[in-house]
C-alpha cells in the first residue's frame, strides 16, 4: 500500500511552556494563520485542569473561535483525565484525542497523577467513550528515548508498553515523544524498528521536543514529516 505523507503541527506543545498564559484573541490570531497552511492535523489544545496548565484554560473558547475557519483541517487535543476525555468527546470541533502514556513511570505520576498501570486501566474507558463519540484515539508515549529520573530504561521497554497499549485499546496512532536531550541516534533507530513490528496496524510519530523539533509518522498506511517551533 502506497504510503501518503501526513504533516502534523503542534502549537500547543510551544504555547503551554511559556510562563504566562497568551490571551485568548492572540491565539485566535496567530492559529489562523497555522490553519492557512493546510496542515492535516493541528494539535491545538487540552482539556487538562486550568490549575495544571493555565496556558490551556482556554482551549473550548479557541475551538469554537477557529471552527468556521478550520477548513479541512483536523483538531487534536490533549486529555488526561475522565473528565477532560468527556469534554473533549463532547466538542464537536475536536477530531483528534491524545493520551499522554508515558514510558517513566515517574513522569507518568507527575504528569497524570497516576501510576503507568492506573494509567493503563483508565485507557480502556477512554477509548470506548472516544469510540462512542466518533472521536480518534492517539497515545502519546513520552520518555520513550529515556528519562532524566533514572528510571529503568530499555528500548524493549518501550516496545512491550506498545504493545500492552496496541492490545488493550488499538488506537489509530501513536506518537513516541523524546524530551530534551535524552536518546540518541542509534535508539532513535532502534525505537523506529522494534515498535511498528508490534503495532502493524498502526501509524507511529516520532515527536522530539525542543526549540525547534521534527514530527515523522511511519506505518503501514501513513508516512510523513512534520515540524513545530515555538512562534509565539
Amino acid at each position: 500500500m502506497e504510503a501518503r505523507l501526513i504533516w502534523v503541527e503542534c502549537p500547543r506543545d510551544a504555547m503551554q511552556g511559556y510562563p504566562q498564559p497568551f490571551a485568548t484573541s492572540a491565539k485566535v490570531e496567530y492559529l489562523r494563520h497555522v490553519l492557512e497552511v493546510g496542515y492535516d492535523t493541528i494539535d491545538i489544545g487540552s482539556f487538562v485542569s486550568p490549575k495544571a496548565i493555565p496556558q490551556m484554560a482556554d482551549t473550548e473558547a479557541v475551538l469554537e473561535a477557529l471552527a468556521p475557519d478550520k477548513g479541512r483541517n483536523r483538531f487534536l487535543v490533549i486529555a488526561a483525565n475522565r473528565q477532560g476525555v468527556k469534554a473533549a468527546a463532547a466538542n464537536p470541533h475536536v477530531d483528534i484525542v491524545g493520551y499522554p502514556f508515558s514510558a517513566s513511570d515517574t513522569f507518568q505520576q507527575r504528569n497524570t497523577r497516576r501510576s503507568q498501570a492506573q494509567a493503563m486501566e483508565e485507557l480502556i474507558d477512554h477509548a470506548a467513550d472516544l469510540r462512542a463519540s466518533g472521536k480518534t484515539l492517539v497515545v502519546y508515549i513520552s520518555m520513550a528515548f529515556g528519562n532524566p529520573y533514572g528510571d529503568p530504561y530499555s528500548v524493549e521497554a518501550v516496545a512491550e508498553w506498545v504493545r500492552q497499549v496496541q492490545q488493550a485499546v488499538s488506537p489509530r496512532s501513536y506518537f513516541i515523544e523524546r524530551h530534551r536531550s535524552h536518546g540518541n541516534t542509534g535508539r532513535h533507530y532502534r525505537i523506529s524498528c522494534s515498535v511498528p513490528i508490534r503495532i502493524p496496524r498502526s501509524s507511529i510519530g516520532l515527536a522530539f521536543a525542543r526549540a525547534c523539533g521534527i514530527f515523522t509518522a511511519i506505518g503501514p498506511r501513513t508516512s510523513g514529516l512534520g515540524e513545530w517551533c515555538p512562534a509565539l
